[in-house]
């Protein structure tokens, strides 16, 4: 994974697009953990679907504890391994092998893509090597700048909690030239990236609070 100053990307992205800050929604709108719900419309007020939203994380350093490699060490090659992949609700949504592997190291690397071969939703997703029903291990990946929810007919999208993964630790990260960065967490701002027809329209940064709905109402010209 690559490092982000998160003021590096936005900056770039206001830049070119103009932006918005956007605060907790209005009081009395309450949510279990963090959650954004928006509109986007046209200068007419008319809603626009089909718009994509990228979901950018910033970060914190915290240490420099080495991260968790992505290999397995097989011991028994008569036992059915399954590497399977994780979303922060604990649903499924990639299998990376079924069977049995050789003695030795492993590979259970993931390429952040579903089923589907398309870019997993921006969160945090758990790899886990399972052997007759017992996790031997697990690690975690952090995927974000991917899109992450797109508009309906009304003009209408939302972020869940599992997309806005406020406080996760450990994230490490890595500088452009692969140079270990440490061991980050991620806060509670994040920037939004409005894509409509392959064209990046707006970017919001957005100022999350625990248990309200963040409100971003975006028209785009």
């Amino acid at each position: 994974m690559r490092i982000w100053l998160i003021t590096a990307v936005f900056l770039i992205l206001f830049s070119l697009m103009g932006c918005e800050r956007e605060f907790p929604a209005t009081p009395g709108e309450e949510t279990e953990g963090y959650e954004i719900a928006g509109r986007v419309t046209d200068a007419l007020g008319n809603p626009i679907a089909d718009v994509s939203i990228k979901v950018y994380y910033d970060f914190e350093f915290v240490d420099y504890d080495p991260p968790v490699e992505p290999y397995y060490e097989v011991e028994n090659s008569s036992e059915t391994i399954r590497v399977s992949v994780y979303d922060g609700d604990d649903n499924l949504i990639r299998t990376l092998y079924n069977g049995t592997h050789p003695l030795g190291e492993m590979s259970i690397a993931w390429d952040k893509r579903l089923f589907s071969g398309s870019l997993a939703p921006s969160g945090v997703y758990a790899v886990r090597v399972i052997i007759a029903g017992e996790v031997r291990k697990e690690y975690f990946v952090t995927v974000d700048e991917t899109i992450t929810a797109v508009t309906d007919a009304n003009g209408e999208f939302r972020l869940v909690n599992k997309n806005l993964p406020v406080g996760f630790y450990p994230v490490p990260l890595y500088y452009p030239n692969e140079e270990y960065a440490g061991q980050h967490r991620i806060t509670n701002f994040v920037a939004l990236e409005f894509i409509y027809d392959n064209t990046s329209f707006r970017a919001v940064y957005v100022s999350l609070n625990r248990g309200s709905v963040s409100r971003v109402n975006i028209a785009l010209e």
